[in-house]
């Protein structure tokens, strides 16, 4: 049973909703959100010793890194990503930045992790858009 996993994006809304469904099975969940557009204060409201929060951005490599080093999860969901076609098109580095590189980085970060410290029981989840995926 995993213990402690780590979320992205989780002032957003499908994330909110994974982190209260987490939270209502005693699961600690860590929330990593750079509280851009997509992102939501009243999504979340926690007062608990289950919930964390860090305010940054996937982008950032060595804070990622310290975070990931530092709360050791058993688990990562990704729900970071810019989202909205409409703005793709418009910025389209905006999106490559946070959906690929962003995802990038927290995926490194996570890998050397576990290598570091041998662990070899972990999830990673990819939650994503329609930007990233492609229609159905």
């Amino acid at each position: 049973m995993i213990k402690k996993v780590l979320v992205t994006g989780g002032y957003g809304f499908i994330g909110s909703h994974f982190i209260d469904l987490v939270i209502k099975n005693k699961i600690r969940v860590i929330n990593i959100d750079n509280l851009s557009k997509g992102s939501n204060l009243k999504n979340l409201n926690y007062k608990s010793k289950y919930y964390k929060f860090y305010k940054v951005s996937i982008n950032n490599n060595k804070i990622i890194n310290e975070i990931i080093n530092f709360e050791e999860p058993e688990a990562i969901v990704n729900f970071a990503a810019e989202t909205h076609v409409d703005r793709s098109i418009k910025k389209p580095m905006d999106f490559i930045k946070t959906n690929v590189n962003g995802l990038t980085n927290i995926a490194l970060a996570y890998k050397n992790f576990l290598n570091k410290n041998k662990k070899n029981k972990y999830k990673f989840i990819q939650i994503s858009t329609d930007e990233v995926y492609g229609s159905t």
